[in-house]
């Protein structure tokens, strides 16, 4: 799993140096840090199954980007769908946008891929 997070976090930072729009300020592994400035990435892996004969996982990961921006929200999402798009491990499942609750003022982005890998 350690091999996987290491790898969406390389993708993110490469993504980060090759956008030319709107940067992300900070990107962390299941919570951001309280004092992150917008907007910022946040990202999850899951595992399925927890064991495997064969040696084959199934991930599920989770890319959120907030912002208090919606129209950058909307620019960088964009551009991270198309950047990501060039890793074929990574298959894309769906976007799905919310606001913080506890902080109206936070639009989130949270983009759904799955990876199929040897762990």
């Amino acid at each position: 799993m350690r091999q996987t997070s290491d790898l969406i976090n390389a993708y993110l930072t490469g993504f980060n140096s090759e956008y030319d729009g709107i940067k992300l300020t900070d990107v962390s592994p299941i919570v951001a840090w309280q004092d992150a400035k917008y907007p910022f990435a946040v990202f999850k892996i899951d595992r399925r199954p927890a064991y495997s004969k064969n040696g084959m996982f199934e991930y599920d990961v989770q890319i959120r980007i907030i912002s208090e921006n919606y129209e950058s929200l909307m620019d960088l999402t964009d551009g991270l769908t198309e950047f990501l798009d060039q890793y074929k491990e990574l298959i894309y499942q769906g976007t799905e946008s919310e606001i913080n609750p506890d902080k109206p003022s936070e639009h989130i982005i949270t983009n759904t891929y799955q990876i199929i890998k040897n762990s």
